[in-house]
């Protein structure tokens, strides 16, 4: 593992960057809504401006350019549909932060682009912003400032549960967000491979975008 060339303060960038203007947007969406937006086309300017940072991004986070391991994409696999079957097993009441709400995506006038958005939100720009600040970065950063040069495999139990359990209070599930946090943890420690986390978030994602498509579970999303 190499350390990040530049100054420490942009060091992080690449790796905080798209999930601070993710959940940037994400915390003014009431403003937006006040001022007239629909929170479905402020979902959809959410996904394309993360996504335009990501792809900014890109050339300066060093392990998305590492190839993945292949080995373990089967891993992923399974990692991807275990955690759905826990965010489903528990989604109760004393699992949760609150009551659900339900989702504005929901409405009957609501259109296939703003139902592509929310899942490309879902599938592609949720899973890369949040492993790269919650595994590559914050799990690593804990274990030393030079979080870079931290192999994955090395990570401690402390650093472990510790971005479990901020990655949890991200998520209105909150017990299933730990769960999630563990599960995509567990598979960078295991595999030393980004891409492998990302691949299981991404088809938990996709698999629970798809229950509540078919089952009309909207509190889900």
């Amino acid at each position: 593992m190499a350390s990040v060339v530049g100054p420490p303060w942009a060091r992080p960038l690449p790796w905080v960057l798209p999930f601070a203007v993710f959940v940037g947007l994400l915390a003014a969406a009431p403003l937006a809504q006040r001022a007239g937006v629909d929170p479905r086309d402020w979902y959809a300017v959410r996904t394309g401006v993360t996504l335009l940072v990501l792809a900014v991004m890109w050339r300066r986070c060093v392990d998305l350019h590492r190839a993945p391991y292949w080995r373990g994409v089967a891993l992923g696999v399974a990692a991807g549909g275990l955690v759905l079957a826990l965010w489903l097993a528990l989604d109760q009441d004393w699992a949760s932060l609150g009551a659900p709400q339900v989702s504005p995506f929901a409405a009957d006038d609501t259109a296939r682009w703003q139902f592509a958005a929310r899942i490309a939100g879902a599938v592609i720009v949720a899973p890369l912003a949040e492993e790269l600040f919650f595994r590559s970065f914050l799990m690593r950063w804990l274990v030393r400032p030079d979080f870079a040069a931290v192999d994955p495999r090395a990570v401690d139990r402390r650093a472990f549960l510790i971005q479990a359990a901020l990655f949890a209070s991200m998520h209105q599930l909150i017990v299933a967000g730990f769960a999630a946090g563990l599960v995509y943890g567990w598979l960078y420690r295991h595999t030393g491979s980004l891409w492998i986390p990302v691949l299981a978030h991404a088809l938990t994602n996709a698999l629970l975008a798809a229950w509540v498509l078919t089952q009309g579970a909207w509190h889900l999303w």
